[in-house]
């Protein structure tokens, strides 16, 4: 909470979806969330948590998202 000032909520929500997801499949593409593959980097796809900020994830060497059980999370970013 003290980095993300009231960002801190929507990534506790984001990584209670994360939790309870059987595969990163379950994360929907479209609005809020809109988890959509990073163009150039292989097993990396980002999650909006705002406007501007995205939660970077990877996959252990799995492009499939139906196939992604298990994500490490590389990084919170604004790329605006």
């Amino acid at each position: 909470k003290k980095n993300y000032g009231r960002l801190a909520q929507r990534i506790i929500e984001v990584l209670d979806e994360l939790y309870v997801a059987t595969t990163l499949d379950d994360i929907p593409t479209s609005p809020p969330d809109r988890r959509h593959k990073i163009t150039g980097l292989d097993y990396t796809w980002s999650i909006d948590l705002s406007r501007n900020y995205r939660m970077l994830i990877e996959s252990l060497k799995i492009n499939d998202p139906k196939s992604v059980t298990f994500v490490v999370i590389k990084d919170i970013l604004d790329d605006h």
